[in-house]
């Protein structure tokens, strides 16, 4: 038995498939090459629904004691794989929220909906500018390296994204070559109430993107202020719900980072000459949060206590799919104590649920047991 919950954010379904595949790949003498061994496992998860991609497989098989693997995905790029040195005097704790992710209709529905509005926003990029749609297959093609153009212009491409629309709207938007994906990409779920949010689903995605771009080189400037700044950014743009101190719920809107007022503000501060460095810096995508929405208010409560507790020590931020799950805990070593009575005091008593939290260092990728060990990781 293994001791990876299952439904909460923690790729167990991954570390399962890997662990067999591993085994089967050993005893039946099977040779091919590390990136195809990735995808292929990642597509045979497909047979029991999880389309979850491969970028987990991936972390499983290439990881490196004490190191933050940089993976490329779809495909994997095993050449292109660096490391950075996990920050001197840090873990990750793994926090119980209490709650698991549900297996019901509407929650299965929702996560389709958001993983759908990526490639819709995609299209609709793909119709309003033909001269970029070669060299856009995926949305984080939307970039300022593979498009040759500057950051006001990404900005200016993400604010002709419509804020919200219907179906019958995105079939009058999309362009009639890409009418077929389109009925491909709205087959697997519902259309949602309020139609699709696909400019600051669009603005979320992008900028993970660029945070994973960006994340090592905050790491080998060893910039641990930085770094858990971007923790914190990143889970602004899945949050749902915002709290103050006391635990008091306040005013949060996930739109807010995508209006065409906040847009217009990035732009005019990235082609102003007289703008400071500062206001260049903050104006970057890696900032910006977006607004994905597929965290819950018990998870957001629970970042923001270790936000204003040990903010400057620690940074949460929900882990996986999301709707429920673990959270992930970048902290100092030597404040993981401080961090277990805050949390038992203010948020594993006033929610009841069972204080579970794990400390956990950066490990080895997936191996077969032996002296020495044999894995993909160790070639």
């Amino acid at each position: 038995g293994g001791d990876l919950p299952p439904r909460r954010g923690m790729s167990s379904s991954s570390a399962l498939v890997i662990a067999v595949a591993v085994a089967m790949k050993e005893i039946n003498g099977i040779e091919m090459p590390v990136g195809e061994f990735i995808d292929r496992v990642g597509y045979s998860e497909w047979y029991v629904l999880t389309r979850g991609g491969s970028a987990d497989h991936a972390a499983i098989t290439l990881s490196k004691r004490g190191m933050i693997s940089h993976i490329g995905s779809l495909p994997t790029r095993v050449e292109d794989v660096t490391y950075a040195p996990f920050p001197e005097g840090y873990c990750v704790v793994i926090v119980n929220s209490g709650v698991e992710r549900p297996q019901d209709d509407e929650a299965k529905n929702y996560l389709r909906v958001t993983a759908a509005e990526y490639r819709l926003a995609l299209l609709c990029i793909k119709s309003l500018y033909p001269e970029y749609a070669q060299k856009l297959v995926w949305l984080r093609d939307v970039n300022t390296r593979n498009l040759k153009v500057d950051l006001a212009r990404i900005y200016e491409i993400l604010r002709s994204l419509p804020e919200r629309v219907s179906r019958k709207e995105l079939r009058k938007r999309i362009s009639d070559a890409y009418q077929e994906e389109l009925d491909a990409i709205l087959s697997n779920h519902r259309e949602p109430r309020e139609g699709y949010k696909l400019r600051q689903r669009a603005l979320f995605g992008l900028a993970e993107a660029e945070r994973a771009v960006v994340f090592p080189e905050f790491l080998k400037r060893r910039d641990i202020k930085g770094i858990l700044k971007l923790v914190k950014r990143s889970h602004d743009g899945d949050r749902v719900a915002k709290f103050d101190r006391e635990g008091n719920r306040v005013p949060w809107n996930p739109g807010a980072f995508s209006t065409d007022e906040r847009l217009d503000r990035l732009i005019a501060t990235l082609r102003n000459r007289d703008s400071t460095p500062e206001e260049i810096e903050e104006a970057q995508l890696y900032w910006q949060p977006g607004g994905y929405e597929r965290s819950i208010p018990q998870i957001d409560h629970l970042c923001d206590i270790v936000d204003y507790e040990l903010g400057s020590y620690a940074a949460a931020q929900m882990m996986g799919a999301g709707l429920g799950g673990d959270v992930e805990v970048l902290i100092r070593r030597d404040k993981v104590e401080e961090l277990r009575r805050i949390l038992d005091k203010k948020y594993f008593k006033p929610y009841g649920v069972e204080p579970r939290i794990a400390v956990t260092y950066p490990g080895q990728g997936a191996c077969l047991l032996g002296t020495p060990p044999k894995g993909l990781s160790f070639s």
